[in-house]
């Protein structure tokens, strides 16, 4: 289960959701459950300490999630597909990448983020080395 809240820097709007994800892999079902922003604000400071921040940008199909501290330096890349045998290109200007489809999720690197700020890591070689031993 995740909790987000999303803030569109074109509107100014702020949104809040509980999204249940199942399984692993390419093809994932996910349910978003829309809950008041200031309920999640309330259920995120109680019940979650490992939280990542990221800004997420889309070009075309693909999405990029640049993280902030403590993972600052880390950039994911996520691209939609219709069938887990779609093909597509890697963008030109990925030239260091590592498939993490099925090594890394979004949990992990929260129990990270927390680890590093516990740890007072901010050195963006030691955050990309932290983040290769668990992918």
């Amino acid at each position: 289960m995740r909790g987000r809240i999303s803030h569109h820097r074109d509107t100014g709007k702020k949104e809040a959701e509980i999204t249940v994800k199942v399984g692993k892999g390419v093809k994932r079902p996910e349910t978003p459950i829309y809950i008041p922003v200031e309920d999640a604000e309330f259920l995120m400071s109680v019940m979650c300490p490992f939280r990542v921040i990221k800004d997420r940008y889309s070009v075309g199909r693909w999405f990029f999630d640049f993280f902030r501290s403590p993972l600052k330096g880390v950039i994911i890349a996520e691209v939609n597909l219709k069938s887990e045998r779609q093909k597509f290109d890697i963008p030109k200007f990925m030239v260091d990448y590592k498939e993490v489809t099925d090594t890394l999720t979004t949990k992990e690197l929260a129990r990270l983020a927390y680890r590093l700020k516990q740890e007072g890591v901010t050195d963006t070689e030691d955050i990309l080395r932290a983040v290769r031993k668990i992918s």
